[in-house]
């Protein structure tokens, strides 16, 4: 007699049902085998996956899962049974259960690398992303991952540095950090790239460390992130690219060094002539040509600013300026009448008008337009 799906059947009955199809095969041979007391390990263990198969054909993963339990608790070092158990939670969306049953598979037992890479795929799904990590550094370092995990993993990890391995493997680092500039995660890419790139990583480690470089080098520059510009630190000498000169002209002027900024300027104008920082660049040169008393120089600089961009005052602000400088206040004055026909509601630009309808000096009068221009 034995117990089969919830059913007592006696070995008459047993043929009865696999004459009538009430059963699958596999289940009833099992059962047969149970009760005759001679049943092997092995088949014990295969009438437990047929049981629970059964039971998932019929929509009942708790009772399939039960069953499965049953036999890793008749038997804790059965890794085949305790995979097939985490490979169910799993599917049913259920990591922390799947992470639970390959915990209780005792420690000197050797998983192999399927039960391994489920653990991993488990801690993963449950949000244990250094734990997530070292495994599956473990097996890409000896077997691969499959990529989509991997992608899954790295997506996990990007922004959060301390749960990344001491040394990641070389084909993780590049997709890392890809990973990082999509999330936005702008410290995390700066610590990555500080820890270094390898340049040798094959095809599938993920976009090339120049091309990585530049597009952390833009997302600095664009958000302004002085400080971690300062801890990327320059390896050799690379290609000159844009976004390159224009950290680099970043730097130098937050340190004060305007010569050396005005030469990468120069180079950055006279290299890139159609990139879209290239108004930015031209207003901060034309800037600081006028401050600097380089009205002349300045005064091109502002008048090539707004040629690309004749909708924005700031150009002809800087223009104001510069023509106030080298003593041709009506034609400034034109240019303001410029700027206040495009913003007429601006306080600033008609504040800068009313010196000159007061008379005073030319030194006040730019004195006021540079406080003007910084608002």
């Amino acid at each position: 007699m034995v117990s089969v799906q919830g059913a007592t059947l006696t070995g008459a009955s047993l043929t009865g049902a696999l004459q009538t199809n009430m059963l699958p095969a596999a289940v009833l041979l099992t059962a047969a085998l149970l009760t005759c007391g001679c049943a092997s390990p092995e088949a014990r263990r295969q009438g437990a996956f047929a049981r629970a198969d059964a039971a998932l054909a019929a929509g009942d993963a708790n009772r399939a899962a039960a069953i499965l339990g049953a036999q890793l608790a008749y038997d804790p070092r059965d890794v085949s049974t305790a995979g097939r158990l985490a490979a169910l939670w799993l599917d049913e969306g259920r990591p922390l259960d799947a992470v639970a049953a390959l915990e209780a598979v005792p420690a000197d037992t050797d998983p192999g690398p399927e039960v391994r890479a489920l653990m991993a795929r488990a801690r993963l799904g449950a949000g244990q992303g250094k734990r997530a990590a070292a495994l599956f550094a473990q097996l890409d370092g000896r077997f691969g991952v499959e990529p989509q995990e991997l992608d899954r993993l790295l997506e996990l990890l990007a922004c959060r540095p301390e749960t990344w391995p001491p040394k990641p493997p070389a084909t993780w680092t590049r997709r890392l950090l890809d990973h990082q500039l999509r999330a936005g995660c702008l410290d995390a890419a700066v610590e990555l790239w500080r820890r270094g790139l390898p340049a040798d990583a094959p095809p599938s480690g993920g976009p090339a460390p120049e091309a990585l470089l530049d597009r952390l080098l833009r997302r600095l520059v664009l958000a302004g992130e002085v400080e971690l510009l300062l801890r990327l630190p320059e390896r050799g000498a690379p290609p000159e690219t844009p976004w390159k000169l224009l950290a680099r002209h970043h730097l130098l002027l937050q340190r004060g060094a305007e010569g050396e900024a005005k030469r990468v300027e120069d180079r950055f104008l006279d290299r890139f002539p159609d990139h879209p920082q290239r108004f930015r660049v031209l207003l901060v040169s034309a800037r600081r040509e006028i401050r600097a008393g380089r009205f002349g120089a300045g005064l091109e600089r502002a008048q090539e600013a707004a040629a690309l961009e004749p909708s924005r005052v700031g150009p002809l602000i800087e223009q104001a300026l510069a023509l106030d400088g080298l003593g041709r206040p009506r034609e400034a004055d034109r240019v303001l009448e410029q700027a206040l026909a495009l913003e007429p509601n601006s306080p600033a630009l008609q504040r800068l008008t009313d010196p000159r309808r007061k008379g005073g000096s030319a030194a006040g009068r730019i004195e006021l337009r540079f406080q003007t221009a910084e608002e």
